[in-house]
């Protein structure tokens, strides 16, 4: 640009616009006529424009903003350390209004079509393509916090980086808020770009444009990045009739975790949790398999929620989708199944992930979902991690006592003398209660509190039962419950009385408290209110006490009392055989060798659902792992130093077999290719 006789030279590759020379002369009334000459420093130029004579881009930067009339300019909101530097001279030049539109091309005598990529409604100019087209806008009202929040499009983007900073949030909310817009920027302009430059692309509708910008991974020292904000996507409402009414759709919820995918060109896998009787935060929060064994298989993280639980509500409220039997009649586990089908086939499209191995993960319930799945969409999944999946726990399949035996099991092998006391306490129960002021008297010793007093000995029963059934069923380390429990009652000073040796047991499970909530385990929430209808329509598992063999009183599961019951609140009858009909499990061993492959059931052999569980393995490749210590779900949480022995092992035999499930798929993939590849020559 200087020649030898230190003067400009400006070889431009085309004419300039009229604009574009106006802006030329402004760029030389400010950088003078003459060149800056060289410094007896090295990298350093002399220049009119400081009066120290010292030329930096910082300067010339600054005294560019000041002559725009710029005051304030946003360096902040666009020079983040925490995005990505292609992502910030994209802003950059959309602040300057210096994006190579279609429209700013043609005004540099270029002759091209000007029509919108994205939407075809209308020219293509920076403003349009980034905040009045139809797709942009849908794209930033869908990050819009809703609420009591307004959402009014700015004049520009420099507004938009002006107006954006706030405060309102925690720290990690403000960090969060802060990088939403260069998200929503970069997808835009990324599928401009691809949808004008590359051939073969797929176009992406608006919502899975909306995926994009929640799934983009920004690179982050604080790791807030690693879960994407929840998105949704429209899924069928009946999956499995073709009326008019069953094509309709809801919003079905669902996290992805991109941070460690290696992406579709390799074929990287996708893992995918499946929701269970829950909104699925607390599986995204406390599900820790899949986030701390991802990295070592390059693998995408999904997380599905079930219909009718969260935010996955069909018929616009759960007021409405829970108002009789008809709204509540598609709330069923092949629906779901159906669902989370609808989703990975469609994610895996708009991701060009066809070629990527989907291995599935459950737990409980959503243990036996991911088995049916499974067993109902092998084409769709390579595998199944089942963790304490009960799916024998139907009819007379299973022994039919088997929890609470497990659970009485837990406490004997912990303390004969507090098994004895629990088995002890019932009876005494009733016969306080019985006595005049019997109620108030048990009332008064286990704190009830004024908003739940004791109107029948049942709910106290009710609550206890629930206390030694929850503990048992989640007996982990490094606190184990049960251990607490039972140490509370045997550590009692000698001669004291049974119910006080109970209470202890209370506290130290529930904590010290002024007063115990007696409907703590009864009280409607949304999982119980969802898991109500569900035994009542399907998943009938027949739970019952045998007093004989266990430290509760007797209390047979009664399917005719149970049906009365579930006709009374919904007007339908159980189906108690429908789940074994629907996925097996009747002789499952003979069953599922022949045509079965690639499912993990794994149990921990303290879970009292575990009884109900697949204990032996089936084939080589349908196997069951068990822990003679393990509790309900625990491999599925995240790991820890304090992790035993016992428990590192079992995670440790699963990521093996997974391994092998990919290892497989990839060869047969491999081979696959050749093959096609030999058939086209």
């Amino acid at each position: 640009m200087v020649t030898e006789e230190e003067s400009w030279c400006f070889n431009f590759k085309r004419t300039l616009s009229d604009r574009e020379v106006l802006e030329f002369a402004s760029l030389l009334l400010i950088v003078g006529d003459t060149p800056p000459v060289l410094d007896a420093q090295p990298d350093t130029r002399r220049w009119a424009l400081q009066t120290t004579y010292m030329f930096s881009v910082k300067y010339l930067y600054a005294r560019m903003v000041t002559d725009d009339g710029i005051d304030n300019f946003p360096t902040y909101f666009i020079w983040n350390s925490e995005i990505p530097p292609k992502v910030k001279f994209l802003v950059w030049c959309l602040v300057h209004e210096k994006l190579n539109t279609i429209d700013r091309l043609n005004n540099r005598g270029m002759n091209i079509y000007n029509s919108c990529i994205l939407c075809g409604s209308t020219e293509e100019s920076q403003d349009h393509l980034f905040r009045h087209c139809n797709i942009s806008y849908k794209i930033w009202h869908s990050l819009s916090p809703g609420g009591d929040w307004a959402w009014v499009i700015w004049n520009s983007i420099l507004s938009l980086a002006h107006g954006w900073d706030n405060d309102l949030f925690s720290t990690s909310g403000n960090l969060i808020w802060g990088l939403i817009p260069e998200a929503i920027i970069w997808v835009i302009g990324r599928e401009s770009n691809s949808r004008t430059f590359e051939t073969d692309y797929n176009f992406k509708t608006d919502i899975y444009l909306i995926i994009d910008v929640k799934s983009m991974h920004l690179q982050s020292h604080h790791g807030i990045h690693s879960y994407t904000l929840p998105t949704s996507v429209a899924v069928t409402l009946d999956h499995f009739n073709y009326r008019p009414e069953s094509y309709e759709t809801f919003q079905q919820k669902y996290v992805i975790n991109s941070k460690y995918w290696g992406g579709a060109n390799v074929s990287a896998p996708i893992f995918v949790f499946l929701g269970e009787e829950s909104n699925i935060d607390a599986d995204v929060a406390g599900i820790g398999f899949l986030s701390d064994n991802a990295p070592q298989f390059n693998a995408l993280i999904v997380f599905i929620e079930h219909r009718y639980y969260g935010k996955s509500i069909p018929f616009g409220s759960r007021e409405e989708a829970f108002r009789n039997a008809s709204t509540l009649g598609y709330f069923n586990s092949a629906q779901a199944l159906a669902d989370y089908a609808e989703v990975i086939i469609s994610l895996k499209k708009n991701m060009s992930a066809d070629s990527s191995p989907v291995i599935v993960f459950g737990g409980s319930y959503g243990g036996m979902l991911a088995s049916w799945f499974r067993l109902k969409y092998p084409h769709i999944t390579h595998g199944a991690l089942a963790s304490s999946a009960a799916v024998l726990y139907f009819d007379d399949v299973a022994p039919k006592y088997g929890y609470y035996s497990i659970v009485s099991k837990d406490y004997r092998e912990i303390s004969k003398f507090c098994y004895d006391v629990i088995k002890e306490f019932w009876s005494l129960i009733d016969s306080i209660a019985s006595q005049e002021n019997g109620l108030a008297i048990l009332s008064e010793k286990f704190k009830t509190c004024s908003v739940s007093p004791l109107s029948k000995s049942s709910e106290l029963k009710d609550c206890l039962g629930s206390i030694y059934a929850e503990s048992a069923q989640y007996n982990a380390p490094p606190k184990y419950p049960v251990t607490v429990i039972c140490g509370a009652i045997d550590g009692a000073p000698i001669g004291t009385d049974i119910l006080s040796r109970i209470q202890s047991g209370v506290a130290a499970f529930m904590g010290k408290q002024n007063c115990y909530d007696m409907g703590e385990f009864t009280r409607q929430t949304e999982t119980i209110q969802g898991w109500q209808w569900q035994t009542c329509s399907e998943m009938v598992m027949p739970i019952g006490v045998d007093g004989e063999d266990t430290m509760f009183q007797a209390s047979p599961f009664d399917l005719k009392n149970f049906s009365v019951s579930c006709q009374s609140r919904y007007n339908v009858e159980p189906r108690p055989h429908w789940i074994l009909n629907e996925f097996g499990g009747k002789d499952i061993k003979s069953v599922l060798q022949v045509f079965a492959s690639n499912i993990i059931y794994s149990n921990g052999l303290r879970d009292p659902y575990s009884s109900g569980g697949v204990l032996e393995n089936i084939s080589d490749n349908v196997v069951a792992i068990t822990t003679d210590k393990g509790s309900h779900c625990l491999d599925l949480l995240h790991k820890s130093p304090d992790d035993p022995k016992w428990l590192v092992e079992q995670r440790e035999a699963e990521i093996e077999i997974i391994k092998r499930w990919i290892e497989e798929y990839n060869a047969l993939r491999i081979i696959k290719t050749s093959k096609a590849h030999h058939w086209a020559r």
